[in-house]
């Protein structure tokens, strides 16, 4: 009895669930990228379109620097990174370089040629025992 008296509560509620959605757009959770942002990690692509870049690095904890954004630019095998003043390259290894770059650069960043992808650093977390 009690069995099916949820049966018909559950059922009920995914009728009323269907005919609520019935006519309206499905929602978008994520905005896509263009293809010139291909090479780049979406977190990253949305900081660079933000109204408020700082506002949205605060909100998802990304650290920022002097309005500079530390990522992790990987290259071709073999490929150099071209950089002006603004970017301070802080390390590399192999084909990968950590940088602080302006918000505003990290696009055209991804945009070179010998450029593979741009992502934030990954943080680390600490193993539990």
């Amino acid at each position: 009895m009690f069995r099916a008296i949820l049966s018909s509560i559950f059922l009920f509620l995914i009728l009323v669930n269907v005919c609520a959605a019935a006519g309206q757009q499905p929602i978008q959770t994520k905005a896509s990228k263009p293809a010139q942002a291909a090479k780049m990690d979406s977190m990253l692509y949305q900081l660079t379109q933000a109204e408020d870049p700082e506002a949205f690095a605060r909100q998802r904890d990304i650290p920022l620097v002097n309005d500079r954004v530390r990522v992790v630019i990987e290259l071709h095998e073999g490929s150099d990174l071209v950089v002006g003043p603004e970017i301070a390259v802080e390390a590399t290894y192999r084909n990968l370089v950590r940088a602080l770059v302006p918000i505003g650069r990290v696009l055209s960043i991804s945009q070179q040629e010998d450029v593979k992808f741009v992502r934030l650093p990954q943080k680390l977390v600490p193993a539990h025992d």
